[in-house]
């Protein structure tokens, strides 16, 4: 089955699920990655990302986009803060994201007045001073799209200093509503 030739899937942290599409979803069936759509785009809430990446690019998708949440210790970001990762440093070294894909996304940012940060993420490891924050899933989403030789980006609104998002406050939830109208017009419309 074909479900994803050529569309664009985005990855989420499924504890961001309700609070992203709080007037439901439909489930797809599909094999070996859960589904779900909502707002005419594909949803993969995955606690794997990676993973998810490795299973989804066999179908050929066009694009993915990785939607969680970040910390940051640095205090770089505040709450509700969001960073569109050029980079993600890992144990495994760091890993560049679309530059294509990114600098759709700052345009499309930009005209919801969604004032997005661009810079680099400490994935799976604590920040240091160069990166604005840190997360536990960005990092294996590019470097397995990356192997696959797709395109693919990563969007974290910071949820404060330390990882997770737990009693968010409401600029938070807010940011994340923006980010899934800035997403939900990224992939309604590839040509643009």
């Amino acid at each position: 089955m074909q479900l994803l030739a050529h569309r664009g899937v985005v990855l989420i942290e499924p504890a961001l699920l309700p609070a992203l599409v709080p007037d439901g979803w439909q489930d797809v069936p599909h094999e070996g990655v859960r589904l779900v759509q909502a707002g005419g785009f594909l949803l993969a809430p995955t606690e794997q990302p990676g993973d998810a990446v490795r299973a989804l690019a066999e179908e050929g998708p066009a694009a993915l986009l990785f939607i969680g949440s970040c910390a940051s210790p640095t205090r770089d970001l505040e709450p509700g803060d969001v960073l569109l990762v050029e980079r993600a440093r890992t144990r495994l070294g760091e890993v560049g994201a679309s530059a294509p894909l990114v600098a759709k996304l700052r345009r499309r940012c930009d005209a919801a007045g969604l004032d997005a940060k661009v810079g680099s993420v400490a994935s799976g490891m604590p920040a240091a001073q160069q990166d604005l924050g840190e997360d536990q899933g960005c990092g294996a989403v590019l470097r397995a799209a990356k192997d696959a030789g797709l395109p693919a980006c990563a969007l974290l609104v910071c949820a404060g200093a330390e990882t997770g998002v737990g009693d968010a406050p409401v600029a938070v939830l807010e940011s994340f509503d923006t980010l899934f109208q800035v997403v939900q017009g990224v992939l309604g419309k590839p040509d643009a």
